[in-house]
């Protein structure tokens, strides 16, 4: 059975606090870090909060806001850690919760993921719970149900132009080109300047549907927003490759590779090229270094299916510029809504 939260008048008064910088009944680092987060800089949020931890009495609400700070910034086990004692310390804080359950998601625990977010909107609140509710259930094969609960939150957040986006990509996991289209252009719409929402619409608006020409543009417009965009360099290169440019497509890719070494699409991308080009045994060995970075969990099974199929038990080292290109290295901080 789940755990429910305590005194649900309290668990509301403490998530105001904890949203709101300027409350009284937050401490002081705790408001600072409140105020940092806020501005998007998660690692002044953690001196903050490490100081108000090391004074006596500790400030015991950082613990909730360094967690988040500590996802922010990648590291979710450590922020498993801090949110538990966030838990402790302050058991009715469902910010708390939520960190444990966005450091859970980020290391592939997404059972314990969803415990902790249900157990948030037991308490019936929590829209960001909720949200990140659907992507578990996306990613598990629930897509219907994914669906159902963006539409609960972009209801409640029409402007809210993350849930949308996440609504859109769902829309189009189901072929619903039309939903699709429309969540991607109000996105777009709605934040220009976040490079995020350009290369999700290339991707699922427009390369999703065989329209690799507009992919590019969408692309374009993310890497300039964002030169070091991994994900926008590897969704143009293989755009550019199926329009038959090959040698440019891959040039992208790679560099994708360099900049994101644990997107396993980048592999998945260079396996079916080599294996089109003939080098299968390459092919077998960029689709196992895939798998290796937990491929199926994060898209589904196409390259199992392709291991099975092509590969069978063959296995070949592959050229050292292509181990030092895909040469597993500390992951980069997540970004939300992010195509592969």
């Amino acid at each position: 059975m789940l755990r429910t939260l305590f005194f649900p008048i309290a668990l509301l008064l403490t998530i105001a606090c904890s949203a709101q910088g300027n409350d009284s009944l937050m401490s002081k680092h705790a408001r600072k870090a409140q105020a940092a987060l806020d501005n998007n800089k998660a690692y002044r949020a953690l001196k903050i909060c490490d100081k108000g931890l090391g004074r006596k009495p500790p400030a015991q609400d950082c613990y909730a806001l360094r967690a988040e700070a500590l996802n922010r910034t990648g590291d979710p086990r450590e922020a498993i850690v801090n949110a538990r004692m966030g838990m402790r310390y302050v058991p009715t804080a469902a910010t708390a919760e939520l960190q444990l359950g966005i450091g859970y998601h980020a290391i592939g625990m997404r059972d314990s993921a969803e415990i902790a977010y249900r157990n948030i909107l037991e308490s019936n609140v929590g829209t960001e719970a909720r949200y990140r509710l659907a992507l578990v259930e996306r990613e598990t094969g629930r897509i219907p149900e994914a669906l159902n609960d963006l539409k609960t939150v972009t209801t409640a957040d029409p402007n809210n132009a993350k849930y949308m986006r996440d609504r859109g990509v769902t829309f189009a996991l189901l072929g619903d080109s039309a939903g699709a289209r429309a969540d991607f252009d109000r996105t777009v719409e709605m934040e220009p300047e976040n490079p995020v929402n350009w290369n999700t619409r290339g991707f699922h608006r427009y390369a999703s549907f065989g329209d690799h020409q507009r992919a590019i543009k969408d692309y374009n417009a993310a890497i300039k927003l964002d030169k070091n965009h991994g994900y926008a360099f590897n969704n143009r290169g293989w755009s550019k490759y199926k329009l038959g440019n090959t040698e440019s497509g891959l040039r992208d890719i790679r560099l994708a590779g360099r900049k994101n070494p644990s997107n396993a699409m980048v592999d998945r991308n260079l396996g079916v090229i080599a294996n089109e080009q003939g080098n299968l045994q390459l092919a077998c060995t960029l689709w196992r270094t895939a798998l290796d970075k937990d491929f199926t969990s994060r898209f589904g099974t196409e390259v199992e299916d392709l291991v099975k199929q092509h590969c069978g038990q063959t296995t070949t080292p592959a050229p050292k510029d292509i181990q030092d290109r895909n040469a597993p290295k500390q992951p980069p901080a997540p970004k939300r809504g992010n195509a592969p």
